[in-house]
């Protein structure tokens, strides 16, 4: 099961049980000396200019249960983003978000456009790698520096000295205890050792947060019709399932014809309504209707969006691409097809209702074809 943090001990988080997603019970820690370390090549040099420090003690608001959150507002302030764990805390409860769960700080760190990879099982290699394109890591585990657990953010690893430069909110960890005067965990120096020894899978692997600015999206036609917020939350959910969110702006493009409204209806009278035309007998298995889904916002119909794709996806991890995307609208049948695959041929009704995709009227649509007419709705820009 996965972990997320519970609530407040000793000054700490301690990170606890709830999540309803796959995850192997703890396995005892591996001793550093049990495996080489991670080799890296050492190609930039770490800029202590780009990092504001927060010090969790100065918290208004739960300051001794707040490593969490300050270890956020060090990260964004990375990006430019200035904002103070006390503003995020107030932020987590104006969007009902639990402030002591990985999968809720995602998100928070979402509606400041930021993508957040975040695992219970990251590679070591990944981590470093992460740390050397210039971005944070938030890091932690269920016992790291504290019985209780603890949140701190990884700034840079040093391949020379084998040490990690990082923002720890609370102070200077001294092994045991701590020293918490206001600036002993700014730019605080741990040793590789002592960071595997906090990590619950040792060297390994380990619990982490790795974020970075989201992307810019490829423009699509009609996509001026879409709020920021829109194109935010497609970026959610692209990010949860393993595709480009710019794949899912297209498909959407393409089957509202531009005007990414939740209300448009299939020109060909399927019954089919809104973003990625949901039939009647599809919506209500998702536990809805078109007339409801008709009545949303575009905003509000991304849920029911994510849901379906939730559902015709199922969990496989892997990458999705625009292929395996649109065949799950179209023809779920079709996911992992060949492009020569034929979908429909005529005469029938699935033909009727889809001619258009037939680009060479030979009388047989194939994914191929199909996926043709959803490229084609890439402008080549960015936004």
């Amino acid at each position: 099961m996965l972990k997320k943090i519970r609530r407040r001990d000793a000054g700490f988080f301690i990170l606890g049980s709830s999540l309803s997603l796959a995850f192997n019970s703890l396995k005892p820690k591996i001793k550093p000396e049990s495996k080489k370390p991670v080799v890296v090549n050492q190609t930039t040099e770490f800029n202590y200019k780009n990092y504001p420090y927060f010090y969790q003690l100065d918290n208004e608001i739960d300051p001794y249960g707040s490593c969490a959150l300050t270890s956020v507002a060090i990260s964004l302030g990375h990006f430019g983003k200035t904002v103070s764990p006390d503003s995020l805390y107030l932020e987590c409860q104006k969007r009902g978000l639990d402030r002591f769960s990985h999968l809720d700080i995602k998100k928070l760190l979402h509606e400041y456009e930021i993508e957040d990879n975040w695992s219970t099982e990251h590679k070591w290699a990944d981590v470093f790698e992460h740390l050397k394109k210039g971005f944070p890591v938030i890091f932690s585990s269920e016992n790291s520096f504290a019985a209780s657990g603890h949140v701190i953010v990884l700034l840079f690893f040093d391949e020379l000295t084998r040490l990690f430069i990082c923002h720890d909110p609370y102070g200077r960890f001294k092994n045991p205890g701590y020293d918490n005067s206001p600036t002993a965990g700014k730019f605080v120096k741990y040793s590789e050792q002592l960071i595997y020894t906090q990590a619950d899978n040792g060297n390994l692997s380990t619990w982490a947060h790795l974020i970075k600015p989201y992307a810019p999206l490829k423009r699509v036609i009609g996509d001026e019709n879409c709020s920021k917020q829109f194109k935010n939350r497609v970026r959610l959910i692209a990010n949860n399932i393993n595709c480009d969110p710019s794949d899912l702006m297209a498909i959407m493009s393409f089957e509202s014809g531009g005007s990414f409204s939740s209300a448009i209806k299939n020109q060909a009278g399927s019954g089919a309504v809104g973003l990625i035309q949901f039939m009647p007998q599809t919506a209500a298995s998702l536990g809805t209707s078109t007339e409801a889904l008709g009545r949303m916002t575009g905003l509000d119909q991304l849920d029911w969006v994510e849901k379906y794709f939730v559902a015709q996806l199922g969990a496989n991890t892997s990458r999705k691409s625009l292929s395996d995307l649109y065949m799950a609208v179209l023809w779920p049948a079709a996911i992992g097809k060949s492009l020569n695959y034929g979908l429909f041929t005529r005469p029938g009704i699935a033909y009727s209702q889809n001619s258009g995709l037939d680009v060479n009227r030979d009388g047989i649509i194939s994914v191929g074809e199909a996926i043709t007419k959803v490229q084609a709705r890439f402008l080549n820009r960015i936004s």
